[in-house]
């Protein structure tokens, strides 16, 4: 039928259709109804072949005659109109169809239709408008809804008059079923909206529910004809409906079919430009386009942002004598004038929902606010000012997202304010972060994110006044001394932007507080070594220092700091971390700085601090005595080999109960060997030192632990040799000797092979040591008789 009424329509004859019937057209429409006079009768037949075939003649002898006119036509329907209407209700579905075709064929070609409104609006309400739709065949129902849709699109002025009825047929089609009633049900709103735009506020409310309960449909082509029947709605409709839209509509900006979002972003278009009350729903509608901008598909990405563009140069033409002289002075190669004050105006208005958006737990959600949040940040450049508290309080959480991609996003936005704001706003609100105290280690860091983007993309220039008072609260213990690798990391990574911004040379105090963040986050996270390296050689490059100068340069003032809290210290104190990093790293700077180092180490020896801390430093004290040319006498100058001696070694060799106490004489052993292997005690060191230190280490011969025994065997071989003048120069010598050969004896029955093979080459050490002047037998006599009878 739909075939036959298009060849009517291009091969009828084309009359003024208005005009009244000629003379011919009557005539001729009369014979034609005497001719299907039977056919006219035979549609309330009770056979239904006879119905159908009546139908069918009619059809064949109207529509699909050649030549017929308009005129003639409208004479014949005027005839049968009121025996084809009843066919509606038939009980054959296939007469039902058959009529309702027959009708839409007219219906397309007649050009009036005034007549046929009270006659047809009646029985399709009662076939469709019902609670319960009488209509169960879903292609009749498809066909009456082509029928409603062929009637408003005719020009007929009573149609507005109907506005009632067809609002009660298309709340009830548009939930049916079947998805071809669905969207014929969408273009009949589209159509009744524009046909009847004055009057449709009035009774468009029964729609809302239904269409937004198609934007959930299963197919996406119904989805977006309910999209563009909510456009017509909310142009046409009442002034606030858009509200009841909102929610399912941004729902609807992460629909999985470009088509779907495409339809979206194209009506949120329409009402920037059409809508009467726009600029009342402006952050909303604005929300919503936005969104569009960073769609993953280029051309809705293209559409949204050249819709948002009309609309701004719109808001241009309507306010040019406000914003003329920001026109005049705007440069062409921004972003529009119109659209950075909209967004400017309504960025207070969508800041609060988008915070809480962006924390959501869905994270799609999140990854579009953090987008949302980027291009409203692109649009309102320099005007985000007044906002940054808020914003930074957002973006302090965003960045430390679970999902690495949202978390690039909100540093992204991080770096836009950078670009388009001065560090005079911003310093003042990150520093008071950092000096807050009860901040969690999340919070923490993300506030170095944040200025980490903050420092890449300043103004440089503007940036140097501000850097050393951000590298000086970088530098404190609760920003670069929290023992966690994640927040280390991110101290690097900061102290790296924060000198990649030093346009020029960085001045000493720059230089130290990036110096002492720099040690203090090796000391929470030794296994970043290769960061800190990385870190010093780049400060170094920038303060035109070699490595060793650098520390030099810095040492001396981190070690006075640290000395004015070594008395307190323990094994866990984060300041005896920085001293162990410091002395571990600073290689011929350790000379310069001798002094300091050892009143550090005296205090820190003694025997009533904690042993955990002493046995560390024992081994550390260690290092810095035995390594070549980078140790403690770098400089050559090292006058505490005595002192080392007597306040250190010394007192822990004394024996007390305990595993540790055992593994602190070890580690004093050890360090005395340090001393004397890297021939830091002369001669007349030992000679000072020899009264106590021989009675101590004789007492250590017979320890416990294997290493200690054997350590101090080749303590006394070394003693022997270096202090060999000391022992035979007197009677006081020689008594020494006499005291210490006993325990060395038994030695010589050690059950270890190594302690054995020790006390042989001390043997051989002491008896060259008695040999170097002859022995007087008569004055030692005594001694030798007690031992022989002894023995």
């Amino acid at each position: 039928m739909d075939g036959a009424g298009a060849a009517v329509q291009n091969d009828a004859v084309v009359d003024d259709a208005t005009a009244a019937p000629s003379a011919e057209d009557t005539v001729k429409a009369d014979e034609l109804l005497k001719s299907v006079r039977r056919d006219i009768n035979c549609l309330a037949d009770n056979s239904k072949m006879t119905r159908k075939r009546a139908l069918g003649n009619l059809s064949k002898v109207s529509l699909d005659s050649k030549g017929t006119s308009k005129a003639v036509l409208k004479i014949l329907w005027d005839d049968f109109q009121k025996p084809v209407l009843k066919l509606f209700c038939d009980p054959v579905e296939k007469i039902r169809e058959m009529s309702l075709e027959f009708t839409v064929d007219y219906v397309e070609i007649l050009p009036s239709i005034g007549g046929l409104l009270p006659y047809l609006i009646p029985v399709i309400i009662s076939r469709m408008g019902q609670r319960d739709i009488e209509e169960d065949s879903e292609e009749v129902r498809r066909l009456h809804l082509q029928l409603c849709l062929a009637l408003l699109k005719k020009p007929e002025k009573d149609i507005p008059i109907y506005l009632d009825e067809f609002i009660q047929v298309l709340s009830r089609t548009i939930t049916d079923s079947f998805p071809d009633v669905k969207k014929l049900s969408c273009e009949c709103i589209i159509a009744l909206a524009q046909r009847t735009s004055d009057r449709f506020h009035m009774g468009c409310k029964p729609l809302y529910k239904p269409l937004i309960t198609n934007l959930g449909h299963q197919h996406s082509k119904v989805r977006v004809m309910a999209l563009r029947a909510i456009q017509a709605v909310c142009l046409h409709g009442e002034k606030d409906c858009l509200n009841e839209f909102m929610v399912p509509l941004a729902q609807k900006s992460m629909d999985h079919a470009p088509t779907v979002r495409r339809a979206l972003y194209t009506a949120v278009g329409a009402w920037l430009v059409e809508l009467k009350d726009r600029y009342s729903f402006w952050h909303k509608l604005l929300t919503l386009m936005l969104n569009g901008i960073t769609d993953d598909v280029e051309e809705i990405r293209e559409l949204c942002r050249d819709k948002f563009h009309a609309a701004g140069a719109l808001w241009e033409q309507e306010n040019e004598d406000e914003i003329k002289d920001l026109l005049d002075f705007t440069p062409h190669d921004t972003l529009p004038l119109g659209c950075r004050i909209l967004v400017d105006r309504e960025f207070s208005k969508i800041l609060p929902g988008l915070s809480r958006d962006i924390f959501d737990w869905t994270e799609g959600i999140r990854r579009q606010s953090a987008n949302l949040l980027l291009v409203l940040l692109q649009y309102c450049q320099g005007k985000v000012t007044m906002h940054l508290e808020k914003v930074f309080a957002t973006l302090f959480k965003a960045v430390r997202d679970e999902e690495q991609d949202i978390g690039k996003i909100a540093v992204h936005c991080v770096e836009t304010i950078a670009m388009h704001t001065k560090p005079s706003h911003w310093v003042d609100m990150i520093l008071h972060r950092f000096a807050a105290t009860g901040m969690g280690l999340s919070d923490q860091i993300g506030t170095l994110v944040v200025l980490g983007g903050l420092l890449r993309n300043s103004d440089k220039a503007l940036l140097t006044e501000h850097l050393t008072p951000i590298a000086r609260h970088l530098a404190s213990e609760n920003v670069s001394g929290v023992h966690n690798t994640e927040m280390t990391e991110e101290v690097f990574l900061v102290v790296h932007d924060l000198l990649a911004d030093a346009a020029c040379k960085v001045d000493d105090t720059l230089g130290y507080f990036i110096f002492t963040t720099i040690v203090h986050a090796r000391a929470t996270a030794p296994s970043l070594e290769r960061q800190f390296s990385a870190a010093i050689d780049m400060l170094a490059c920038k303060q035109k220092l070699s490595v060793e100068n650098l520390y030099q340069c810095h040492a001396s003032t981190l070690l006075e700091e640290l000395s004015e809290t070594h008395a307190t210290w323990t094994r866990t104190s984060f300041q005896r971390a920085v001293f162990e990093t410091l002395l571990d790293h600073a290689g011929v700077a350790l000379g310069h700085n001798v002094d300091t180092i050892m009143t550090i180490f005296y205090s820190n020896f003694q025997p009533e601090r904690d042993p955990e801390l002493r046995l560390g430093f024992f081994t550390l004290l260690s290092k810095l005595l035995s390594t070549s040319g980078k140790n403690l006498n770098s400089t050559g100058a090292f006058a505490h080999a005595e002192t080392v001696i007597t306040r250190i070694v010394l007192p822990n060799c004394v024996w007390r109960n305990g595993r540790v106490q055992s593994a602190l004489r070890t580690a004093a052993c050890m360090c005395l060997w340090a001393l004397l292997d890297g021939g830091l005690v002369t001669a007349d060191a030992i000679k000072h030192v020899l009264p106590e230190l021989i009675p101590q280490m004789t007492s250590c011969l017979d320890d416990d632990v294997e290493d200690t025994r054997l350590i101090v065997c080749r303590i006394f071989e070394h003693v022997f040799r270096v202090g060999q003048a000391c022992f035979v120069d007197s009677t006081s010598g020689y008594d020494k000797l006499h005291s210490t050969y006993p325990e060395l004896l038994k030695r010589l029955d050690d059950n270890s092979d190594m302690i054995r093979m020790a006390s042989l080459r001390t043997w051989r050490a002491y008896a060259e040591c008695v040999a170097a002047q002859p022995y007087e037998t008569s004055l030692y006599r005594a001694h030798a008789e007690v031992r022989a009878a002894r023995a």
